[in-house]
């Protein structure tokens, strides 16, 4: 994964620091020591420009630093791509903030006006806003939708950590789904709520067969204090172990020291965070620790009695117990984890849900955009994702399989791509609907409010 891109921002200076706004990410191409970027092979669509920023910023990125920091398990590049452009650079602003002679950036959803985004940013606090436990949860809702009850829980261990008075009180997480990815986001926007700190450390990270200089975890929430706005906030980070399941597909050796690594992270310690006049005293025991695994392979669910393949489950098994029964990872660092926190494939009607409501989903945002950018209406949202949604669970049974929601918003990107594109085209629109054969044949009514139907 040593393909390298060029991310295009558009800048605008608020106050102490800078504001980013995503534009697009295309690959570029190296011509003898400069890179130069080819149209021709650009992955993503560009995003809608503000005409309020000045375009004047270009970062280059690797491949591997997208999928750092999407926090997904892929190495297929168009997924990568992807998920960097939907989920951080189509929702997201870029602070950038000019500290000791270096430029630190946080992401920050594209949800207020600027000025809020830039108050929040420099810790200037809010009167009117109240940050609750309710609100992280309905926060949440608002974009893991389907997982309402899973949200709950999360905030209610969220908040108790930020409340605690003796650092015993502190409770950690293991957050077990299919998709890896989705579990970190749901960390990164609580943070983000919060406006705390969050850092996601991936197994292989700590893992020296993997690493030539394997980090630890220390040294890892040594950066998230670095970058955090003080001391004192980096105390009440969120920190991410993802990759728990794998723990056991590590040599003998190497687990061992991870393992070694991780009990000491779970119980708390006192490291310390060395600045140019002096080295300040850290205690870890008050961070909201989580541990992230799949554990795909690893019965999670009780098995009928009979002839079945693998163990036989009993009714009075824990799930740390099943996983630890079944040599998921080690025995006694599963069970010194507080809570559990399952995540189960969204159910087809779920899917819908999401599609249409959630925050995050692509139809929302881009019905958002289009109403803002062209004062275009998008109508008939519902019949369009419903036939849809049927349609690719008819035909990925027949190879067993079912369809993700990324896999599903892949085919509404598409027809949405080619809808700005004819907007582009034809001024007069003012409402495009979409149906059924939006689904089989990527058709759309257009139509003006006064003159009725274009095509």
């Amino acid at each position: 994964m040593d393909r390298t891109y060029v991310i295009k921002y558009q800048v605008q200076k608020e106050d102490d620091c800078y504001l980013l706004k995503g534009v697009s990410l295309v690959e570029a191409v190296e011509d003898g020591e400069d890179l130069i970027i080819d149209e021709d092979i650009e992955f993503v669509n560009s995003l809608i420009a503000d005409p309020t920023l000045e375009e004047v910023y270009i970062e280059t990125v690797t491949l591997k630093e997208l999928k750092d920091v999407v926090g997904i398990d892929s190495d297929d590049e168009k997924t990568i791509v992807d998920s960097f452009t939907d989920n951080i650079l189509a929702t997201h602003y870029f602070i950038a903030k000019e500290q000791d002679g270096k430029l630190f950036t946080q992401q920050i959803e594209m949800e207020s006006p600027i000025k809020q985004l830039v108050t929040d940013y420099l810790n200037i606090a809010d009167e009117n806003e109240e940050v609750t436990e309710e609100g992280l949860e309905q926060y949440l809702n608002e974009r893991f939708v389907g997982y309402e009850e899973q949200n709950s829980q999360l905030a209610r261990i969220i908040f108790n950590n930020l409340e605690i008075k003796t650092k015993e009180d502190n409770e950690t997480i293991l957050m077990v789904g299919k998709n890896t990815k989705v579990l970190s986001s749901i960390l990164m926007y609580a943070a983000e709520y919060l406006n705390i700190p969050y850092k996601r450390i991936g197994i292989d990270r700590i893992d020296p067969t993997v690493q030539l200089k394997a980090s630890t975890i220390e040294e890892e929430i040594l950066d998230t204090i670095k970058e955090a706005a003080s001391v004192e906030i980096a105390h009440i980070s969120i920190i991410a172990i993802d990759g728990i399941s794998e723990i056991n597909n590590t040599s003998y050796g190497s687990r061992n020291l991870i393992i070694d690594n991780l009990r000491r992270f779970v119980e708390g310690e006192t490291i310390y965070y060395s600045t140019a006049t002096e080295d300040i005293p850290f205690d870890t025991s008050y961070l909201t620790k989580v541990f992230i695994g799949s554990f795909e392979n690893y019965p999670t669910q009780e098995k009928e009695l009979g002839f079945t393949k693998g163990p036989i489950i009993l009714p009075e098994d824990t799930l740390i117990e099943r996983l630890a029964k079944n040599k998921a990872t080690n025995i006694n660092l599963l069970s010194s984890i507080d809570n559990v926190i399952t995540y189960k494939e969204l159910s087809k009607e779920d899917k819908k849900r999401y599609l249409l409501t959630s925050k995050l989903s692509i139809l929302v945002r881009k019905e958002i955009e289009l109403n803002d950018n062209y004062q275009v209406e998008l109508v008939g949202q519902e019949i369009y994702i419903d036939a849809l949604v049927d349609y690719l669970y008819d035909k990925y049974s027949k190879s067993s399989m079912i369809p993700t929601i990324e896999e599903i918003s892949r085919e509404i990107r598409e027809l949405l791509h080619y809808i700005i594109k004819t907007i582009k085209e034809n001024e007069e629109i003012d409402i495009v609907s979409l149906d059924e054969d939006s689904v089989y044949n990527h058709s759309f009514q257009l139509e003006k409010k006064e003159k009725g139907m274009l095509n």
